[in-house]
């Protein structure tokens, strides 16, 4: 099992970016700018940024010594770097594919972070990424949302690993990609590099060998076929996929956008967990994502319910045996039996009614407005399906 029933929540999501057989992006991150926040703030800010990138999985990340020393050695002076010229400047002294720079400030309560990624090669900015949270306490959580939807909007790239014809080919990209059958990609390779007087690459001139489509996904590799082609495919050629088909893509948008609603965690009242915990103890537990006692007052009060149950049947089992006693001997054994069978009865139903009190105050005390709460298409979390007036489904799903 993936996750223990007691662990804690993921994060949606750093494991909806598994470690894949795609081409890795060399990232940096030049310090966010501070405007009304103190430098200490945008420096460990910057420094969860690049973190959370490389976290994703989709980057290679330089780290600010790194970087530091580089540009002293190059004499870089610029104390701040918020323009695309500047973006690529130190880009390509850090030789990496795409520089982040941006910005983080804080107006009225609101602390606002803008991202700005760009493509250091062509000098086109690529994505501009925003996010805002009311606390400090919230930062690490909007980082985390901006890093993962860099990635989710980051175009997929791999290789043609094998031609096996001039009209199908086999690119290093699989399911662990995210890639599924029918997706088309645009096929090229480098035409010509442009170097500096020391020898370094500053330029790549492309050219377009053709478009695939994904016939053939398994986990880590994909059968394609051209049906836009222009030059003799080689392997080693690199396939990328559309920009379009990226922000085209339904679920990929859904994901984006389910992560940036979730930036700000607080949501609801109360009352959410507490009609939750009416229903079945434990529920509001699990909505407050407290899943040790959500268990511990779901499998408590199902119990107390169902023994509660068992010494009623019991209790009326032996009072009908009682009336219907034509022995006198036996008659006051009879009563003596399902009088103590009552009081059992009447222990439980005060026990469950107590566990059943008890998981709702707790439910309604423990309930944090400033934390996030459990969705219904949660990994792991209770559910609640309706159909109609007789079709309700309650449930806990568990990722295996």
């Amino acid at each position: 099992m993936k996750k223990s029933l007691f662990g804690l929540i993921i994060c949606l999501t750093m494991s909806i970016l598994p470690l894949s057989a795609s081409e890795k992006i060399r990232v940096a991150v030049y310090d966010l700018e501070p405007s009304n926040v103190s430098k200490e703030t945008a420096y460990t800010v910057s420094n969860m940024l690049r973190a959370e990138l490389f976290t994703t999985g989709r980057f290679i990340t330089t780290d600010k010594s790194t970087m530091d020393k580089l540009l002293k050695e190059q004499a870089f002076q610029q104390t701040g770097c918020t323009s695309s010229e500047c973006a690529v400047e130190v880009g390509k002294i850090l030789n990496v594919s795409v520089m982040a720079t941006g910005s983080i400030n804080k107006l009225g309560n609101n602390y606002n972070i803008a991202v700005t990624l760009t493509d250091v090669e062509r000098g086109e900015t690529l994505q501009v990424e925003k996010d805002s949270c009311d606390s400090e306490d919230q930062l690490s959580n909007v980082v985390r949302n901006i890093a993962i939807t860099i990635a989710l909007k980051m175009p997929i790239t791999g290789k043609v690993v094998r031609v096996s014809s001039q009209e199908s080919v086999v690119v290093d990209l699989g399911a662990s990609d995210n890639v599924k059958q029918g997706m088309k990609f645009l096929v090229n390779r480098i035409k010509e590099e442009i170097k500096d007087s020391t020898g370094k690459v500053i330029m790549r001139e492309y050219e377009d060998v053709g478009e695939i489509e994904l016939l053939d996904v398994q986990k880590e590799a994909s059968r394609a076929k051209f049906f836009n082609k222009k030059l003799t495919v080689k392997e080693g050629d690199t396939v990328k996929i559309s920009d379009s088909v990226i922000t085209g893509n339904t679920n990929t948008t859904k994901l984006i956008q389910k992560i940036q609603s979730s930036s700000v965690p607080g949501s609801g009242s109360f009352i959410d967990p507490a009609w939750r915990s009416l229903i079945l103890p434990g529920w509001g537990q699990f909505y407050n994502k407290d899943e040790f006692k959500g268990w511990l007052f779901t499998i408590s009060g199902l119990g107390s319910a169902a023994f509660t149950v068992i010494t009623y049947t019991n209790y009326s089992r032996k009072y009908d045996t009682y009336l219907n006693q034509t022995d006198i001997n036996l008659i006051e054994e009879d009563y003596q039996e399902a009088n103590q069978e009552y009081q059992r009865f009447n222990g439980m139903i005060r026990l469950t009614a107590g566990i059943w009190a008890l998981n709702l105050l707790d439910a309604v005390i423990s309930f944090d407005p400033k934390k996030q709460h459990a969705e219904s298409n949660d990994p792991n979390a209770m559910f609640c399906q309706s159909n109609g007036v007789d079709s309700v489904k309650i449930g806990y799903t568990i990722k295996w």
